[in-house]
């Protein structure tokens, strides 16, 4: 899902599509025959396609994984009125009595075993952590390293950073950041992109906890059936819904504004808070809700004040990811959202670093891409080990 999805990154490093279109993928082609071409209905038809086959492939995976896994052991049926008991019982007797008399009897025929002098494997402990660090520490180097140099870069002028790529700057001057966050109005979309999360994740949290709470504590018909659409949302490729969405917010006449962007972001994010939650309440203890029903406590109170905070680890990983989703989110902007006075921080990086070519101020644009890049990055080292502390427990709960 997440390979047919690959749209951010062919977008910046493929946007022409090559000769003759001969490197477009699936979404790029799916976009352009949308709103560049102008055949809605031939791109929504393809999205659909799309779709099928995305859900017959996620079907094939749950059945193999359903056929190959752990199957229940059948139940061993014990006869209520075993036969035979004084005889079997009389025979047991029998055999530790004789078992009592003999001594057991060492074979002294046989000859002593010789130790066999195992071979000295090249893969010892020792060797594979060796082998492990040596990977890690060249993974956070690749990782690191790119973003070093685009903090130096931000500290520069665009003729240093031609001249001297690789240099320390020679002195930390501001006007980089100044210029991006007036000059580039980063400082605009910094604060479109701030409302947009910002109410998106207030709104996706509350609805996705509420949903979760009830589908998990719950039992009624059809839950299951809602359960499992919620799971079918997280199937499909964002980019197969974005003919529909661009014709929904049309027709409701929120296009190209921060709300719809607000209501498409809760739609997005709202099938994996469901499924992200509903582990954590199915394994909150009920006898909890139970004693507070029974001192008088409603079912908003109960989930509000007593069941809400208890489930306080899911949510707050749950909040972050989805920060992070919806922060770095690029398809939906730019194929619901055109006025340039609403971008967010996605589509303002895009528009500057192509609105003059090479001859963009790359000093700025660097110090933009800091900007970009510091709430994530400060947020995720902040919440770290929240996010350790309870991944794990509420996927295996």
């Amino acid at each position: 899902i997440l390979a047919l999805d690959a749209f951010v990154y062919m977008q910046a490093l493929n946007p022409v599509g090559g000769p003759a279109n001969s490197t477009v993928v699936i979404s790029q082609h799916l976009l352009n025959t949308a709103f560049k071409k102008g055949k809605f209905g031939y791109a929504t038809s393809m999205g659909a396609t799309l779709a099928i086959i995305t859900l017959a492939f996620a079907a094939i995976v749950f059945l193999v994984f359903w056929l190959t896994g752990e199957k229940k052991p059948p139940k061993v049926t014990t006869q209520t009125t075993p036969r035979y008991t004084t005889d079997v019982k009389a025979a047991l007797a029998a055999l530790r009595a004789a078992d009592s008399t003999h001594a057991p009897v060492s074979d002294t025929s046989r000859p002593p075993r010789v130790a066999r002098s195992s071979k000295p494997s090249f893969f010892t402990d020792r060797t594979v952590t060796i082998i492990a660090h040596a990977a890690l520490i060249g993974w956070v180097i690749i990782i690191c390293a790119p973003l070093l140099w685009v903090l130096m870069s931000s500290f520069k002028t665009t003729q240093q950073i031609f001249g001297s790529p690789f240099s320390l700057p020679t002195s930390f001057n501001f006007e980089n950041y100044v210029s991006a966050w007036t000059t580039a109005s980063i400082g605009t979309y910094f604060v479109n992109t701030v409302i947009v999360v910002g109410s998106a994740l207030v709104i996706v949290m509350l609805l996705g906890a509420m949903c979760a709470y009830y589908l998990a504590r719950y039992e009624f018909k059809g839950s299951q059936i809602i359960y499992y659409l919620m799971l079918a949302g997280l199937t499909f490729p964002i980019f197969l819904a974005v003919v529909p969405l661009f014709m929904t917010l049309k027709n409701f006449g929120i296009l190209n504004t921060l709300p719809g962007l607000i209501v498409t972001y809760v739609a997005f994010a709202l099938p994996f808070t469901v499924f992200f939650l509903f582990a954590f309440f199915k394994s909150l203890p009920q006898e909890v809700a139970e004693a507070a029903a029974l001192d008088g406590c409603g079912p908003w109170r109960i989930f509000f004040q007593i069941m809400l905070p208890m489930a306080t680890p899911g949510i707050a990983s749950v909040a972050i990811f989805n920060f992070l989703g919806l922060w770095n989110q690029f398809l939906l902007p730019i194929a619901l959202n055109t006025n340039a006075k609403n971008y967010v921080l996605s589509q303002g990086m895009a528009s500057f670093a192509s609105q003059a070519g090479y001859a963009v101020n790359f000093g700025a644009l660097f110090a933009a891409v800091v900007i970009t890049v510091l709430p994530v990055l400060v947020t995720y080292i902040i919440f770290q080990r929240q996010l350790q502390g309870s991944v794990s427990p509420g996927l295996m709960k």
